[in-house]
């Protein structure tokens, strides 16, 4: 015997459940009842959670339309940045091609122009053709996609990095780079190398921005620097940037990170470049991307696990060589 919440007595007899005191037509049509009442309590369940698997659906593919969106335009912003660094990397052949037409015109007008003339001005015109083309060739690779993760050297993809832009940097806004070397070549780390050097090209400009935002620091008079420091420690991979900007406002320090938030006018910032610097740190790469204030300026400082280090001969990528020579 057992009682409902009524007090009533209830017997369970032979499987089915009787009430005490009343017929057994109406146990039984009691017994509907509740069982009914139990189907619509279940049937109001499942919607509710279909309605809230449907929500989840919705959310996830907003955020990752929302994402899709902030990738897209971090990419067009990085893409304004190397095309001024490649306007730095062209205009020395470009003035090179020009000195080499020019001498031919004159060699032809004092009768100077012959076929080893001739020979040695097409030499020197497909050298500077052909550094143009391979300029445009490294530049592409910076913006080509790669979604498999793969092992690859920091110190390489950080020098990569600095030889596109630091001629850019010195010669149009006065800004030196200065690289602290203490990592072993055989030293790598898991990811994508082409976005760790998305997330190298936003921390660099980031911290150029904050020099030339400093009083008397404009692009002609601007003492700027930039120093890089790439070292191996505990385990982690660690790549150090700090500058001499006046570092970052406490206020608002810890929401530099943020989507969308920027301290720059709207047509000079997005405000999602270190944003997705720090997704591509923490959530690609596991590893951490914090920033903090020194006394010149501020330092941002990217931490990444080693990968364990496996037999074989590195994969050979580096084009800093190709820059440092004009840079």
């Amino acid at each position: 015997m057992r009682a409902d919440a009524s007090g009533t007595a209830a017997v369970h007899l032979s499987g089915d459940w009787t009430i005490a005191g009343l017929p057994q037509a109406q146990s039984a049509r009691y017994a509907r009842l509740l069982e009914g009442e139990i189907r619509r309590k279940d049937a109001e369940l499942r919607n509710m959670r279909d309605s809230m698997e449907q929500r989840i659906r919705e959310e996830s593919e907003k955020r990752a339309a929302n994402e899709h969106v902030m990738i897209h335009q971090a990419r067009r912003a990085a893409m304004g940045e190397m095309l001024g660094a490649i306007v730095h990397q062209w205009r020395q052949p470009l003035n090179a091609l020009s000195m080499i037409v020019q001498n031919m015109k004159e060699a032809l007008e004092y009768g100077e122009f012959d076929g080893e003339c001739m020979e040695h001005s097409v030499a020197r015109s497909m050298e500077q053709i052909c550094f143009m083309s391979k300029t445009v060739d490294v530049f592409s690779n910076f913006f080509r996609p790669h979604g498999s993760t793969e092992c690859f050297c920091p110190k390489q993809c950080v020098d990569e990095v600095v030889a596109m832009v630091s001629g850019w940097f010195t010669n149009f806004t006065n800004i030196r780079i200065d690289i602290v070397d203490e990592l072993d070549n055989e030293v790598k780390v898991q990811g994508c190398h082409n976005e760790f050097k998305q997330v190298v090209l936003n921390v660099l400009c980031n911290a150029r921005d904050a020099i030339l935002k400093q009083p008397l620091k404009s692009a002609v008079h601007c003492s700027g620097r930039i120093s890089i420091r790439i070292s191996h420690e505990g385990g982690n991979v660690l790549i150090s940037v700090m500058d001499n900007g006046g570092g970052i406002d406490e206020s608002i320090r810890e929401r530099i990170f943020e989507p969308y938030f920027t301290t720059k006018e709207a047509a000079n910032g997005t405000g999602i470049g270190l944003y997705l610097s720090k997704v591509i740190v923490e959530t690609k790469m596991y590893g951490t991307l914090w920033a903090e204030n020194m006394p010149e300026g501020a330092l941002f400082v990217m931490s990444l696990p080693a990968a364990p280090q496996l037999s074989g001969g590195a994969d050979e990528r580096s084009d800093a060589g190709h820059f440092a020579a004009l840079c």
